[in-house]
């Protein structure tokens, strides 16, 4: 599939990259749309992202597509989704206390997992 791969600071390459294998509880959309916002352009140029960002990386994370292939029970091939790019540990105390946005350990999709500005990306149903 095409995605464009940040490598660092101002270096973002469309290249062919190949799909990985669905773990259980994740699903495969075909992205129809990504956003860019500011995160995306400070994280162009260099700066850091809402995460420690881990080029290479498939960046853009406002995104939304179709299911095409899924691992997960709570969603069906065919499903239109919006993601949520945040993946938050559920165990720090921030989490613990009901403030998921001040995780810790926070991860999100396209900052330091890949995301949204491919033609497919992998996506934990949670």
């Amino acid at each position: 599939m095409k995605a464009a791969v940040f490598y660092g600071n101002k270096n973002l390459k469309i290249e062919d990259i190949e799909l990985p294998e669905l773990e259980k509880g994740e699903i495969l959309i075909k992205v129809e749309a990504c956003g860019i916002c500011g995160t995306d352009i400070h994280i162009f140029n260099g700066e850091e992202g809402s995460a420690k960002v881990s080029p290479p990386v498939v960046l853009g994370h406002e995104f939304c597509g179709t299911v095409v292939k899924t691992r997960s029970e709570l969603f069906s091939v065919g499903d239109k989704v919006s993601v949520d790019p945040n993946i938050y540990c559920g165990v720090c105390r921030f989490c613990r206390s009901g403030k998921p946005q001040l995780c810790e350990n926070l991860t999100a999709l396209g900052v330091n997992l890949n995301g949204g500005f491919a033609q497919y990306a992998v996506v934990p149903e949670k």
